[in-house]
């Protein structure tokens, strides 16, 4: 039915020669004739009416087919449009978690190997050094009980020293791991909601993305809708009235045949 020139679809002109002869049977006088004609006239006029109705309604019953998988490609190609962007950008976000984690345990290690080495070996408070000083003038006196005693009083300070040194360093060490893993903490959780933000930002461009591609096939079903109710209107309105020239817009630009156009935009 699309290759049917319109001149070619009015029902006048499918019994233009009938009419003509109709109209010679009245000049002539010969009304059973005339009458003859003028029900063959409308017989014909009403297999021309619906035989255009049958193919139109078949024509656009394609077009529509045609919209619809066009429309399922639009949305298709949409949705697999955004999986894909997801899927990159959380790629890229997992590999922003996983360079941080590394970071991370770096300075952690770093931190304990720096500990490890200030560690403390021995004593150094200025009682235990006067003692050990009195020790060594002692047995090059040779002292050696007095020697003894010192000795004993040296080693019970360095126990006591040592140990408050160990405690301390202890302590030094807990706070320094606490207040680095605080930092790691506030980090994490820095990039935790800069990641949010990120996909949130993401997801609502991806949402009006496809509003737009669903848009896009709504709207071109409503202007093919309408452009086919246009087609019967257009169609009786020429059968009524001889002046009225049933014109169709050409191929690429009739919204007649949107589902024609979108599906041939789409397939490649």
């Amino acid at each position: 039915i699309s290759q049917i020139k319109p001149k070619e679809r009015m029902a006048q002109n499918s019994t233009s020669g009938l009419m003509q002869s109709r109209q010679i049977a009245i000049i002539e006088g010969n009304p059973i004739a005339a009458q003859s004609l003028t029900k063959q006239i409308e017989n014909d006029k009403v297999e021309t009416i619906n035989k255009f109705i049958t193919e139109e309604q078949e024509r656009q019953l394609v077009e529509k087919m045609k919209l619809s998988q066009a429309s399922q490609i639009i949305l298709n190609e949409a949705r697999e449009r955004i999986r894909a962007e997801k899927e990159q950008l959380e790629n890229k976000l997992l590999e922003q978690e996983t360079d941080l984690e590394e970071v991370q345990k770096i300075n952690m290690e770093r931190l304990l190997l720096r500990l490890e080495h200030l560690k403390p070996k021995k004593t150094q408070s200025k009682e235990y050094i006067a003692l050990e000083n009195e020790y060594k003038k002692l047995v090059s006196l040779k002292a050696f009980d007095k020697a003894d005693e010192v000795q004993k009083l040296m080693t019970k300070i360095k126990i006591e020293k040592m140990d408050q040194l160990y405690q301390d360093y202890l302590k030094n060490c807990d706070f320094q791991k606490k207040q680095l893993e605080k930092t790691q903490l506030i980090d994490k959780e820095i990039m935790k909601q800069r990641h949010q933000t990120l996909r949130q930002n993401l997801e609502h461009k991806l949402h009006h993305e496809l509003f737009i591609a669903v848009q896009k096939t709504k709207n071109a079903k409503l202007d093919m809708d309408n452009a086919h109710a246009l087609e019967f209107v257009k169609f009786q309105i020429a059968n009524v009235d001889r002046d009225i020239v049933y014109q169709r817009k050409h191929f690429q630009k009739s919204s007649t045949f949107k589902g024609s156009q979108l599906l041939s935009s789409v397939v490649k």
